[in-house]
């Protein structure tokens, strides 16, 4: 008597979401050679994409993205170079093992780039950028968060390399903030993969900086997988803009002004509904619909916005310590 093993489409979304995005990462940490083969050179997570006379439209499908330079006809590409419309995985052990096809989308490779930051510098040079969020540490020290190249204009450097003693003034709504020496850079240089741009600048308790600075503030980081859900959106300097969650990239490369690029460890891909990132939004948050920290923004490609998860930031390898939320 044959058993009932259900397919791909039966599982849960959130399933499938969850395998599609654990699949992509361990393709991205061992790239099998058939890559090589097919051009592959960038796998994301993320919902399948629908081209037809010059336009993109999303569907409600999600897909493995296999990223390439140039997209070709398939005609125009020999039979051992096309990219398979599944990727076979297998889930489980004995009876319990299931077969699952995987949907495949084939995807153009985003040029992300960090913008040129806009939190103002002391020193006169005119650049600026956002303050993401406060956060607080074990010995109760605050921190405000904002990218690499923002807190140390590192994205002016061939190498990525920042300047630790760069002062930093803060326009917030409860007026300037002058924000101590100290500061804490993620991984982030030139040619290196996993990187993440992310820095922190303490805050002087004797010019507190707090969640009233703020025109919104996230009450709570978001879930794990909240960004696969429509609705989020970026506190930029100029106000909010809407975004649509597009891919979840793993160590995709990022271009900075210098003509510098790293692999960035994660990153979520959004396309902005209403408005296009500008250059001095590189540190903004985004936040889901339920008003949860979803990331920080740190680079835009045309309409999109790539933006570090909240989760990658909270992790204590990328701060060089363990962080929290602050909403007091």
């Amino acid at each position: 008597m044959s058993r009932y093993r259900p397919g791909w489409g039966a599982l849960p979304m959130r399933e499938r979401c969850r395998l599609i995005v654990g699949l992509a990462r361990e393709l991205a940490d061992d790239p099998p050679l058939c890559f090589l083969d097919w051009g592959v050179i960038g796998v994301a997570a993320g919902w399948r994409e629908h081209e037809r006379e010059g336009r993109v439209s999303r569907g409600r499908a999600p897909v493995l993205a296999l990223m390439v330079r140039r997209k070709r006809p398939m005609a125009s590409i020999a039979a051992a170079r096309r990219i398979p419309p599944c990727w076979p995985v297998t889930l489980g052990q004995g009876r319990s093992r299931r077969r699952y096809q995987v949907p495949i989308d084939v995807c153009r490779l985003p040029r992300a780039s960090a913008h040129g930051p806009r939190v103002a510098l002391s020193n006169g040079s005119g650049r600026e950028g956002a303050a993401c969020v406060v956060l607080e540490d074990d010995v109760d020290w605050r921190w405000l968060l904002s990218c690499h190249h923002v807190i140390g204009d590192s994205s002016v450097d061939p190498g990525l390399v920042p300047r630790a003693s760069l002062g930093i003034t803060l326009r917030g709504r409860n007026g300037l903030h002058r924000l101590d020496p100290l500061r804490r850079f993620g991984l982030l240089r030139a040619g290196r993969r996993k990187c993440v741009d992310a820095a922190l600048a303490r805050i002087d308790p004797a010019d507190p900086v707090g969640p009233a600075d703020w025109s919104r503030y996230p009450h709570a980081v978001a879930d794990t997988d909240a960004h696969w859900k429509d609705e989020a959106r970026m506190l930029s300097p100029r106000g909010p803009i809407r975004l649509r969650f597009v891919r979840h990239h793993h160590d995709l490369t990022v271009h900075y002004l210098s003509g510098a690029s790293a692999g960035i460890r994660e990153l979520f891909e959004f396309h902005a509904v209403d408005a296009v990132p500008q250059g001095g939004d590189s540190g903004s948050a985004v936040l889901d619909g339920e008003g949860r920290w979803l990331g920080m923004h740190i680079a835009g490609d045309s309409r999109a916005s790539f933006v570090l998860p909240a989760y990658v930031l909270l992790d204590p390898n990328a701060l060089q310590a363990r962080y929290y939320l602050s909403t007091s």
